[in-house]
């Protein structure tokens, strides 16, 4: 089944079982009842987009849903039993004095997720929303703020082994529960190889050149190797020129910038998650804005190239459980080429200051990180880094083997 350019769905049920839709262009859903089952939603084109609004949701048996932009929204419960991807890639040149009004987009009224009071606030009216009204609203954050967009009045379930992936992700919910090896993703999917504010850099001339260096964003990058150590040193100093933190760490907003290199990794997304009460992170549940890592065979010159900075998470929320993990971690790399900078991560607990302190607001056994990447170094190449002298940049990590 094929559908094109605009089509617009107003009614009562929609599903779909062992199937697969292609579109192209912008399709919309207003329904009582949205069901897909073991089926593919998938766009055939760029700047397609997606948007999905039912009293029912039912995501199951391994469904995937792809676009260049998508939102899913429920006044209801619903669970993803599968993938959701948005392989739009962005990268945010913000003034960095701009307030953080950017992606608190869902009003929170008496503890209360209000899809509605959000429209209206939107609207600056109490019209009564009409659902092409409600569907321009939601495209117009999509087009704004996200590339995939989640909201719920009640819980939002991701079942073991889903993926949500993309590079803006925004989820507005009661509560949020990720299972067992789900992931809400968006590594490598912030800005391009040599794009960002703390882009990585490359220097090559007559005289020597250097692998990539990484890119930089909460953290410093780790910078490329040269032939011999003069041509190390020479490279670290070049280096040092072009690292620059950027950002608010206590509002990160931005995404990870790209490494030094043409074949560079991709820097981190944004990942924002505000929620009336808890998420829960079951098992090996994880949420990650991690920079793109490079493969050991682009690294073994000095042509290789630099790895990504990890990019942002925000997560509003009462608690958060489990035993997950949180990162926004650089991208790794090998031998010559540099590794990414650490992003940015904020936790903000909601009035834990008033009724419960803080060991029950963060009642987990999980990580949340926000490091630098991991260099592999095979040292039977690299005898002159044996010298302790040669290293001394922030957050730098060496694994030699």
């Amino acid at each position: 089944m094929s559908l094109h350019i605009e089509t617009t769905f107003n009614g009562s049920i929609f599903q779909i079982n062992n199937s697969k839709i292609s579109f192209i262009g912008f399709i919309s859903f207003f329904l009582d009842s949205f069901l897909i089952d073991n089926s593919i939603i998938n766009y055939v084109a760029n700047n397609s987009i997606l948007i999905i609004y039912a009293s029912t949701f039912v995501f199951s048996e391994n469904s995937t849903i792809m676009s260049s932009l998508i939102s899913i929204a429920s006044p209801y419960a619903f669970q993803i039993d599968g993938q959701i991807i948005s392989q739009t890639t962005s990268c945010s040149y913000e003034d960095t004095s701009q307030t953080p009004s950017k992606f608190f987009n869902f009003m929170i009224e008496n503890s209360k997720i209000s899809i509605f009071e959000s429209f209206y606030a939107w609207s600056q009216n109490s019209t009564e929303p009409t659902y092409k009204t409600i569907i321009y609203f939601f495209s117009d954050l999509l087009f704004k703020n996200y590339t995939v967009l989640l909201v719920s009045e009640d819980i939002i379930t991701i079942d073991g082994n889903s993926r949500i992936i993309g590079s803006e992700i925004g989820i507005f919910a009661d509560s949020l529960d990720v299972y067992d090896a789900a992931l809400i993703d968006s590594t490598g999917m912030g800005c391009e190889p040599f794009e960002g504010p703390g882009k990585g850099s490359k220097i090559f001339n007559a005289q020597y050149e250097c692998g990539g260096n990484g890119g930089s964003y909460g953290g410093f990058q780790g910078y490329g190797f040269g032939g011999d150590l003069y041509k190390s040193e020479l490279c670290k100093q070049f280096a040092a020129d072009f690292s620059i933190k950027y950002g608010d760490p206590f509002y990160p907003k931005y995404q990870g910038s790209g490494g030094g290199g043409l074949d560079a990794g991709y820097g981190g997304g944004i990942i924002m998650i505000n929620l009336v009460n808890e998420l829960s992170l079951f098992d090996s549940g994880s949420i990650k804005s991690e920079g793109g890592s490079l493969t050991a065979d682009k690294c073994n010159s000095v042509k290789g190239s630099g790895a990504g900075s990890g990019g942002s998470i925000q997560i509003y929320a009462k608690r958060i459980y489990g035993e997950g993990v949180i990162s926004a971690d650089g991208g790794d790399s090998y031998n010559y080429c540099g590794e990414g900078g650490g992003g940015r991560v904020l936790v903000h607990f909601y009035g834990w200051e008033n009724d419960f302190n803080i060991q029950s607001a963060l009642a987990w056994k999980g990580n949340i990180t926000a490091n630098c990447g991991k260099r592999i170094i095979d040292m039977d190449n690299f005898e002159y880094l044996r010298s302790k002298s040669f290293f001394g940049t922030e957050g730098s990590k060496q694994n030699f083997n």
